[in-house]
């Protein structure tokens, strides 16, 4: 009943199944960071500094107002 073809199409099919899934899922996790850290700089929670594959997070220690007290 089950072929030696059946067989090699049913792990080619699970193999690609896993491939895709992970390179989806890789995507995905990759989009919903980018997008959580961007909302978070134009919010004004992160600073940065340069721009594209040069931009740099900021410390808050190096940009929060030295005037608060602490405590």
């Amino acid at each position: 009943m089950i072929t030696e073809t059946f067989m090699w199409l049913l792990g080619a099919y699970v193999a690609g199944s896993i491939a895709t899934y992970y390179l989806f899922f890789k995507h995905k996790v990759t989009q919903i960071t980018e997008m959580t850290l961007d909302s978070l700089i134009s919010q004004g929670y992160i600073k940065t500094k340069g721009t594209g594959n040069q931009m740099e997070i900021i410390k808050w220690q190096d940009w929060c107002c030295d005037d608060q007290t602490s405590g």
